[in-house]
Parts: structure tokens; C-alpha cells; sequence
């Protein structure tokens, strides 16, 4: 916690950032929850189909959702990036800053390539980390409502016996 506390605030300050790769993050999630879907589409029209055009329609359906995922992932990578590098690198000049503050003698005896290095692997570290842990909250938090909603669409009571039992069974430990 100590550890999300210290980096929330560098987190917030790239906002947009952040935003944009939360959705992305979001988005590539979607689209994998999505295409076994559209796969088991395919393959029912490949077995009880009577002509070609339609599985020729899900071929294209697929080949769109992949050549999207593609370009998503690409943006999500230069997003993550982007933010992991703009927070280390705020964080390190920080810390060096709180370094330059320390006596004299402390910093003496330090090798400054050794801590510059430290400091640094340490702040993308601490950023990666807590991208990691926001961006996958957000991802489990949406596919668990939407399992939820799934779930509530085929059955209300499977899914309501399924919530009493989820929900004793995890008060029992």
C-alpha cells in the first residue's frame, strides 16, 4: 500500500496517459473475451452452414477483429512505454533531488553510477508495478461484471445460487 501511496500522485499527473492505457488495456481484453466467441460462430457455420458465404463473412469478421487487436496492442505498447518512462524518470529526478539534500559524507561514500542506476531501476520498477496493479483492477472489475451479466442473461438463479455459494465459501476462510 505504502507503495501505491508513494507513486498514485506521479500517476496522476499523466492522466491522459494513464487513461489511454487503461482503455486500450480494456479494449484488447474485450476483444479477447469476444473472438472464441466469433471462432465457435464460425465453426457452427462451417458444420451446419449450406453455403460458403457466410463462413467466408466470419473469416473476414476474424480477420478484422485480429488486424484491430494488432494495432491496439501496438498503441498500448508505446502507451506503456511512454507513462513507464515519464514516471521513472519525474520519480528518479526526484529522489535525486532528495539525494543532493542528504550531508555530504552520506553521498560520499556512495558510488554515484552505482545509485544513479539503482534509482532508476527502482523508479520504473515502482511504476510498473502500479500501472500493472490499476490497469488490471480495472480489467478484472469489467470482466467480472460482464461474466455477471452473462451469466444473469442464461440463468437467475444459477447465477444467485452461484453468488450465495461464492460468498459463504469465502467467508469460511
Amino acid at each position: 500500500m505504502r507503495v501505491m501511496r508513494f507513486t498514485l500522485p506521479y500517476i496522476f499527473s499523466e492522466l491522459s496517459l494513464l487513461i489511454r492505457y487503461i482503455a486500450t488495456s480494456l479494449i484488447i481484453t474485450a476483444i479477447s473475451i469476444t473472438v472464441p466467441y466469433a471462432i465457435g460462430l464460425m465453426v457452427n457455420e462451417f458444420i451446419y452452414g449450406n453455403s460458403y458465404n457466410n463462413l467466408y463473412f466470419y473469416a473476414i469478421i476474424l480477420g478484422v477483429i485480429y488486424s484491430l487487436r494488432l494495432i491496439i496492442d501496438y498503441i498500448n505498447s508505446m502507451t506503456s512505454t511512454r507513462l513507464s518512462l515519464e514516471l521513472a524518470y519525474r520519480i528518479s529526478c526526484d529522489v535525486i533531488k532528495h539525494v543532493h539534500n542528504a550531508p555530504f559524507l552520506k553521498t560520499n561514500e556512495m558510488n554515484p553510477v552505482y545509485l544513479n542506476q539503482r534509482v532508476s531501476q527502482d523508479a520504473g520498477s515502482l511504476i510498473n508495478f502500479s500501472v500493472f496493479v490499476i490497469t488490471n483492477s480495472m480489467a478484472n472489475i469489467i470482466t467480472i461484471i460482464a461474466m455477471m451479466f452473462l451469466m444473469f442473461n442464461i440463468s437467475f438463479k444459477t447465477t444467485i445460487f452461484l453468488g450465495v455459494f461464492l460468498y459463504y465459501s469465502q467467508n469460511k476462510q
